[in-house]
């Protein structure tokens, strides 16, 4: 009989599924008294285990399959629009015949020039007066210290904006809003007649200053995560930072290149040139252009490619590829396949930033004439060229993110940034705004402090001993403040422009590849996720970009539907 009985139990332990010897042993069904008296002490013990255990663990084997089961892999997405290779190459073509055109100049004009500047320069000056400017070069030491205690204080910055960035930007709006409130109480009650005149507007900036807190409140906590976000993956790869140093250097190389090459231009078009054409107004104005956008073309293809490369480092930590080859893979890529696209945004840029310069100098020489007709004109036409130069920066930084995410082409980048424009235009303005008042903190801290360092030095050092004795001792401090603070605003803001870069780039990837986010950083997500739905009112992430890959997915079902029929 307990031969047959563990026969049967084993049979239905199989069926069941079950494998554990308490079960197959004991009987789920059995009662105590069909039983001996000698089987009785172990029965009563066993059944109840046996009956307890198997309706638990046959429920239980589904949710053990489901827990099983294997995680879907994610495709790979950064970079997929690079199987067309090099997109945009006749620029980056361009763009190279450009470095080489300046590298001519200097080579050809600029240094033979220099060899014969100090004769040049004995007409306007005497001896002793060049003597004293070859020793205010001791001046350049002072620029080189701005730079190291600005890039120190930079990684500080950042480090501040990773504990305390929603922090800052809650500072920033109440201190509007308590700056703007007070002025408006002290005005009313300050006794004066026009003071009640005065304290309106003061009142109605608070006013507008709290309605907008509180309607942004839950944008600011989307905002500081996205800044979290960029500032994390920036000190996570810590040679972005190192890279963005190395294009500094870079570009000022390049900057003393192309000077010396102007120097033998303006040389040879002054002094040597006989030719007719050298001495036209028109055909100066034309080449001095073409040398200034060919730098101002350089300066911002160097300065994209760090953008470029951050948010291919940003794309990879998101899917979670972020290795230690991250920053090397990201570079390699903007400086060859997406360096077409960088070139072709950037001479863009150039182009209005050049035009900018232009109009500039001929407002001056207007000015300087007396023409006020030509100098309005001038200045109307210089501000529309402003505001066309900030949108076009604007539209090619979020154009960038696409070429560094996807690999796009510029004008399928550009494409792109339209439909998003088009789609969430209020919620790339604010978060931009509010990442970017942080950072604009960030660079009038670091060029108060650059200033400060530079007349420190000037003050208990003698290196611009020589500055002073060819200029006077008020010029040259005040120009020595006035460099110290541009090189902070500069140095500064190339390396904050890191974390503009994550932060776009962060946005970009959270309203087209969230899923990403929640395999490789769930903490992230989950907090990105319930501000998004609970505190913004948005459909889920998940969601939203699943219904775009539909849409985007019917046009093509359609035409494949007609071909078939």
């Amino acid at each position: 009989q307990p031969s047959t009985r563990h026969c049967a139990l084993s049979t239905m332990a199989d069926e069941a599924g079950e494998t554990e010897p308490l079960v197959a042993e004991t009987p789920a069904e059995e009662t105590p008294a069909e039983e001996t008296p000698a089987e009785t002490p172990e029965e009563p013990v066993a059944a109840p285990v046996a009956a307890e255990e198997a309706a638990p663990a046959e429920e239980a084997a589904p949710a053990k399959d489901e827990k099983e089961a294997p995680k879907t892999e994610l495709k790979s997405f950064v970079g997929e629009g690079d199987s067309c290779h090099f997109p945009d190459w006749i620029f980056s073509i361009a763009w190279i015949s450009s470095i080489i055109i300046v590298i001519y100049l200097a080579w050809d004009y600029g240094f033979p020039s220099l060899e014969n500047l100090e004769s040049l320069m004995a007409n306007y000056v005497d001896e002793e007066e060049i003597d004293e400017l070859e020793t205010a070069t001791k001046v350049l030491y002072i620029p080189l210290y701005c730079i190291g205690i600005v890039s120190a204080g930079s990684i500080v910055w950042i480090i501040i904006m990773l504990l305390c960035g929603k922090l800052l930007m809650w500072s920033f709006l109440i201190a509007i809003i308590g700056g703007s409130g007070y002025a408006a109480v002290a005005l009313y009650l300050g006794g004066s007649p026009t003071g009640s005149y005065l304290a309106m507007p003061f009142a109605i900036i608070c006013v507008f200053m709290c309605m907008y807190a509180y309607m942004i409140s839950a944008r600011i906590a989307f905002a500081s995560v996205t800044l979290n976000i960029a500032t994390h993956v920036i000190l996570e790869y810590f040679s972005l930072l190192f890279m963005a140093l190395i294009m500094i250097a870079v570009t000022a190389v390049y900057l003393i290149v192309w000077f010396v090459g102007l120097i033998g231009l303006y040389i040879y078009l002054t002094y040597e040139c006989d030719d007719d054409e050298c001495s036209g107004a028109t055909n100066t104005l034309i080449i001095y252009f073409i040398m200034l956008l060919f730098f101002f073309w350089t300066a911002e293809v160097l300065k994209n490619i760090v953008v470029v490369t951050t948010v291919g480092v940003v794309a990879l930590w998101w899917t979670g590829q972020g290795t230690m080859l991250a920053v090397p893979m990201s570079f390699c890529r903007a400086t060859t396949w997406n360096l077409g696209a960088i070139c072709f945004g950037s001479l863009l840029i150039a182009i209005v930033t050049t035009c900018v310069a232009i109009i500039g100098f001929l407002e001056t020489q207007a000015k300087k004439s007396g023409n006020k007709i030509a100098e309005y004109a001038l200045m109307c036409l210089g501000c529309l060229m402003k505001c066309l130069e900030e949108c076009i920066k604007y539209m090619t930084a979020y154009a960038f993110c696409f070429v560094g995410i996807y690999g796009h082409s510029f004008m399928k980048a550009g494409y792109e940034v339209l439909v998003c424009i088009a789609t969430d235009l209020p919620l790339l303005i604010t978060n931009d705004g509010l990442v970017g008042t942080v950072v604009m903190m960030g660079q009038l801290i670091m060029a108060a402090g650059s200033a400060y360092t530079a007349n420190y030095l000037f003050e208990y050092k003698d290196w611009a001993d020589g500055l002073e004795a060819a200029t006077s001792e008020d010029d040259a401090q005040s120009n020595l403040v006035l460099m110290g603070a541009s090189i902070g605003w500069g140095v500064s803001g190339i390396l904050f422009g890191l974390i503009t870069a994550g932060n776009k780039a962060a946005l970009i990837l959270w309203k087209e590849k969230p899923e990403y986010l929640k395999e490789s950083h769930p903490a992230f997500y989950e907090e990105l996720d319930y501000i998004w739905t609970v505190s913004m009112g948005r459909v889920k992430a998940e969601a939203a970009a699943a219904s775009d890959g539909e849409k985007a997915d019917e046009p093509a079902a359609a035409e494949e539907g007609k071909e078939e029929a």
